[in-house]
């Protein structure tokens, strides 16, 4: 059972239209990212990184809000309403699992969904750590500011005089600042002014804010040009597969034998074929099974991930993409450890040291039924480490 705080009650109602403000940083040292890099985004955390932390039912009931959140020189990260955890030198699903106990000692949400993805390396920054300047931008989101139970983000320029210009607030002072440190002098200034009591508020210092803080973490996935092969690790989206109008996006490996992972269907056939036919036979499939009439799908591949399939070893990084089980879109980034298992939000270990793809999907399948999370989980589980 979850259970959410009422720390997170509005006292006044702040209906407006958020205009994002746009500048260009003076003082930020490191220079932003120009050539791609991959970033897997299961693995190790590390000073500096910047990190996508995902939370169920904080903002919102069956809501899932992700923060972008830069780890500071003390390893930490701050999130909303609770005190910063230290996430440095944990591995995703660790660090997930923390985050998760941190909301339920602070008896604000029991059994929290937590996911943790590593968007950008502290190796390759877009902007250097170091505390809030004059001329800095900073990306400052805020629950129930224009809407209850939802989060606005608006980009603020830090004036000359060190300050900010906040909705319904005076003048906020932010230089000086690290960004866990101004996360809370925002939210204090909003109980202050009697507006949001225990507001809950995020604070990132950008590069850029006509881009995404992480432009170049994510991998690219293409329209194959080629055949589909063995190793492929390729992205199948499927219109209506869970709910009408919604397109559930699933990754997975072309395996041993040439198949890849369909939801409800098993494994199909697709190696040989062009990305087209291939999206064409998995749709006659759903077709055929009653399951989706005249299904859309689609299918891209992730670049540079294409390698032989494999049993799982230690170090490895897996990406689980949950379709059935809380809500789809949930993902767990995790990264065998010594005992060659992965920690779950709500599932607990899980031991992949020596399984194929395909036995570990098995296996996890196993654990969600042990755990009475649910009877017929539907779910994908894809090997991310980089050749």
């Amino acid at each position: 059972m979850r259970t959410l705080s009422a720390a997170r009650s509005v006292l006044v109602s702040l209906p407006m239209m958020i205009t994002m403000a746009s500048a260009s940083i003076a003082h930020a040292q490191a220079p932003a990212t120009t050539q791609p890099v991959y970033v897997n985004p299961a693995g190790t955390v590390r000073m500096g990184d910047l990190v996508e932390v995902a939370v169920d039912d904080l903002v919102g009931a069956n809501v899932s809000t992700a923060f972008l959140l830069r780890v500071d020189p003390a390893g930490r990260v701050g999130l909303p309403l609770i005190k910063p955890v230290v996430l440095k030198d944990l591995t995703t699903d660790v660090a997930a699992v923390r985050i998760a106990k941190a909301y339920a000692d602070a008896k604000l949400i029991q059994d929290a969904f937590v996911s943790v993805a590593i968007r950008e390396l502290g190796t390759h920054p877009s902007i250097q750590l170091g505390p809030i300047a004059s001329g800095d931008v900073v990306r400052v989101s805020i629950a129930d500011l224009e809407t209850s139970g939802a989060m606005a983000s608006l980009d603020v320029t830090v004036t000359s005089e060190g300050t900010v210009a906040l909705p319904h607030l005076d003048a906020v002072k932010l230089a000086g600042l690290s960004e866990i440190e101004a996360a809370s002098a925002i939210a204090r200034a909003y109980a202050a002014a009697q507006l949001i009591e225990a507001a809950q508020v995020t604070a990132l210092r950008i590069a850029d804010p006509k881009k995404s803080p992480a432009p170049t973490t994510r991998p690219a996935a293409t329209k194959p040009t080629m055949p589909l092969q063995v190793g492929d690790v390729v992205e199948i989206g499927i219109d209506d597969l869970m709910a009408v109008g919604q397109t559930s996006t699933y990754a997975t490996r072309v395996d041993a034998e040439g198949r890849v992972f369909t939801p409800l269907l098993g494994r199909l056939a697709v190696a040989g074929k062009s990305g087209d036919e291939a999206a064409q036979l998995i749709s006659m499939a759903y077709g055929k099974a009653n399951i989706v009439p005249r299904a859309r799908v689609s299918i891209a591949v992730r670049n540079g991930l294409t390698d032989q399939p494999r049993a799982f070893v230690v170090g490895d990084t897996v990406e689980i993409q949950l379709l059935s089980l809380h809500r789809s879109g949930d993902k767990i980034y995790g990264q065998l450890a010594a005992d060659g298992t992965v920690h779950l939000p709500m599932i607990g270990p899980l031991k992949l040291m020596g399984l194929t793809e395909e036995l570990a999907t098995q296996a996890l399948a196993d654990q969600i039924k042990r755990a009475a999370l649910e009877e017929n989980p539907i779910f994908s589980l894809v090997r991310t480490t980089v050749p």
